[in-house]
């Protein structure tokens, strides 16, 4: 493989459930699972309990709804979603979803918590 692949020296593997970094919110569950020595994408299962608004200036986000259904609000702009629509958000936007939504977050560069 080529010197400025990102993939030298990164082997296969698996992350399990129990070695996902874990985090309990007042607003939300998250479950991140990052590749070790491999920072170009992240992966993160979020559990919506309440409205919050967020931003992440470092990030793209691609969220995938897993469950549920509701809004999400991107810079003022609102957008209803359901189980299995993919939505993409732009590092740096400002962005709010409904509560009760399951998403599957996949954030480049991957989210260091």
């Amino acid at each position: 493989m080529e010197e400025g692949s990102v993939r030298v020296g990164v082997r296969p593997q698996i992350i399990t459930k129990a070695q996902a970094l874990n985090i309990q919110r007042e607003n939300m569950e998250l479950d991140i699972y990052n590749v070790d020595g491999y920072k170009g994408v992240g992966v993160a299962r979020v559990v919506k309990k309440d409205f919050a608004s967020d931003c992440h200036p470092d990030n793209d986000l691609l969220d995938y709804v897993i469950s549920g259904s509701g809004a999400v609000e991107i810079d003022g702009e609102k957008f209803d979603v359901k189980a299995g629509d993919l939505v993409f958000i732009p590092r740096g936007s400002n962005f709010t979803w409904s509560a009760g939504v399951e998403l599957l977050a996949i954030m480049q560069p991957r989210f260091e918590g």
